[in-house]
């Protein structure tokens, strides 16, 4: 058997364990790279370059200051004015924070957004009287969605401007992502609003364990808030700030570490809030984008989608960039699915004799909005086991958001960006 059907069987058979859930959500990524190493597709040492990745670091040292926010008692007193401004209106609610989630996470991570958001989202469920699985999943989809509207969002983002450059000599500006994106926000907060919600209600979503009673620090409240505030504009400013090594693994890794020395969160605190199978997944699945590189796999994918385009008609052209970007960032890490795709989209601009920018702009977004699986996005893997949701939780209501977003994408993407 040849090293691309092998990738391919490793893709599906990881495919089949998520949705069927026969091993427990952590093992999966384990095992595609344990059959990555012992089928020889990748090297060992690079099987587990995945966990040295800087997201992979940046989402374990994020949790510790999420952490911090809970346990000096600012999740509960946000959660509390948070209902006094919605009320206990659940439709209020989601489009509440959805928007806050998008409007942090295009400029921040929206990794980091999502898990320093979770725990309040939480309080805020507590506190309106619903499942806080009606609200975490939006939370999610808020933060992928409004990942996509800066150059520092996310990192699909980053990626796509690096291969611009390389490929053309030129680079997206800051606000370039949001003109296209914004009206990606807009349709997927109205959509959870009115049509997600109650797809999401047909199943009983299971709810965390009951929470212990804490004697909150308030006395700390303070200080939890300055470093989340220290954390958000090291992240900000993470391009001006490299010159000093501080990348945004390294500005998480010293919030965190401020957490515990400042008494926000005790050591013991510290480790117990790092939610390991979401650092599993993210590490353990971003080696299969660099073994379907390696194996030419992303390179059949890219010979079909360029035998399916018979002339560079834009909407054609933007339209299977977008399917093809979305579906395979549907079951790999978005970061992965983009550094897979982004040379086959240049290599299609190239032979095509177009701009490579409207296809640069399509993928990234495309693998953004693939939130119809708990492993597309970052936001979705962090939420996943937080708000007792199955597989098809985010079948159901992904699916349609994907297919709204990526209408909107097709639809926009030639317009703003000239082939």
């Amino acid at each position: 058997m040849s090293q691309v059907a092998i990738t391919l069987v490793i893709l599906a058979g990881a495919l089949v364990l998520f949705v069927t859930e026969l091993v427990p959500l952590g093992i999966t990524p384990l095992i595609v790279l344990s059959s990555l190493a012992v089928t020889g597709v990748l090297p060992v040492k690079d099987v587990l370059t995945g966990f040295s990745n800087d997201t992979t670091v940046m989402v374990l040292f994020m949790f510790p200051v999420g952490e911090a926010l809970f346990r000096t008692g600012v999740c509960e007193f946000i959660g509390k004015k948070v209902i006094k401004i919605a009320g206990r209106n659940e439709v209020r609610l989601i489009g509440l924070v959805m928007l806050a989630a998008a409007v942090l996470s295009a400029f921040t991570s929206n990794t980091g957004t999502t898990i320093v958001m979770a725990p309040l989202i939480v309080s805020v469920a507590r506190e309106a009287g619903v499942s806080a699985g009606t609200l975490l999943l939006p939370l999610a989809f808020g933060a992928s969605f409004g990942g996509m509207l800066t150059l520092v969002g996310t990192p699909p983002n980053a990626i796509v401007q690096g291969a611009l450059k390389e490929a053309a000599g030129k680079s997206f500006g800051f606000f370039d992502f949001g003109k296209v994106s914004l009206p990606c926000v807009a349709v997927s907060v109205i959509y959870m609003m009115f049509v997600g919600r109650k797809l999401l209600a047909t199943r009983s979503v299971a709810e965390p364990s009951p929470a212990e009673k804490h004697e909150f620090r308030t006395n700390k409240m303070g200080m939890s808030l300055l470093i989340l505030v220290l954390v958000v504009v090291g992240m900000f400013f993470e391009s001006r700030l490299s010159a000093y090594g501080l990348s945004l693994p390294i500005v998480a890794m010293i919030g965190a570490v401020l957490t515990v020395v400042t008494g926000c969160i005790t050591m013991s605190e510290f480790t117990t809030s790092i939610e390991w199978s979401s650092v599993l997944l993210m590490g353990g699945m971003q080696p299969l984008g660099a073994a379907m590189q390696r194996t030419g796999a992303s390179q059949l994918l890219a010979g079909f989608l360029t035998r399916a385009i018979s002339e560079p008609n834009p909407y054609l052209v933007t339209g299977l960039i977008v399917l093809g970007a979305g579906l395979l960032g549907q079951f790999m890490s978005h970061t992965a699915a983009t550094s897979v795709l982004a040379p086959v989209c240049v290599a299609i601009a190239q032979e095509l004799g177009v701009n490579p920018a409207p296809l640069l702009m399509a993928l990234c977004h495309a693998t953004s909005i693939a939130v119809a699986t708990p492993i597309g996005t970052p936001p979705n893997v962090i939420v996943y086991q937080r708000g007792g949701y199955k597989f098809i939780d985010f079948v159901k209501t992904g699916v349609p958001l994907f297919i709204l977003g990526a209408l909107t994408l097709t639809l926009l993407i030639p317009k703003v960006f000239p082939f």
